[in-house]
């Protein structure tokens, strides 16, 4: 399915890639000016090591409807935090395409990292939504950061927290727990 928001487009598909994980695979086109694509975060058994293209967070809305996000999650009013965690992005020039994939455990972990709170819950889940967040790209925005994975870009949370839009594309239906 594509779904589009203004000029950036994206198409997204899962497929069981095992006996417990689904492979979760994405096209985003960006037909407007350049941006800056949210989509790698950092790695958090090592945050020295950049980011971790396998990394996502994840939420639940209405229910029973897992978010997959690869975006930015702003620090909610009244939290402190020393450091946000802000993605590391991809540079999409304009009529330009990325693409990106992860895969995920049939019992996915509730990955939110302003909510440490442990509820040893367990939700079914029904539907999945995958979420990716962007910014329009500035001249000299950004530092270049140089990985084993190629080239990405590290933004302040302050230039991107206000910024930041979305592009969502329903996978339909699954068959997931989502561990709280």
């Amino acid at each position: 399915m594509t779904v589009t928001d203004g000029s950036v487009a994206i198409e997204g598909r899962v497929e069981k890639s095992g006996p417990q994980t689904l492979r979760i695979q994405y096209r985003l086109q960006n037909s407007g000016p350049a941006i800056f694509v949210l989509d790698q975060i950092l790695n958090r058994a090592d945050g020295r090591l950049g980011p971790d293209p396998k990394r996502i967070y994840t939420f639940v809305v209405d229910g029973s409807e897992l978010v997959l996000l690869k975006g930015l999650v702003p620090v909610p009013e009244g939290v402190q935090v020393e450091f946000p965690e802000v993605p590391y992005a991809r540079l999409v020039e304009a009529n330009a395409t990325l693409a990106g994939e992860f895969e995920i455990p049939t019992v996915v972990l509730y990955d939110n990292p302003y909510d440490p709170d442990v509820r040893n819950e367990v939700v079914a889940i029904k539907r999945a939504l995958l979420r990716v967040g962007f910014v329009p790209a500035v001249a000299g925005g950004g530092q270049v950061v140089q990985t084993s994975l190629g080239d990405f870009y590290r933004l302040r949370y302050r230039d991107v927290v206000d910024r930041q839009r979305f592009v969502d594309c329903p996978l339909g239906a699954v068959e997931l727990q989502l561990r709280l």
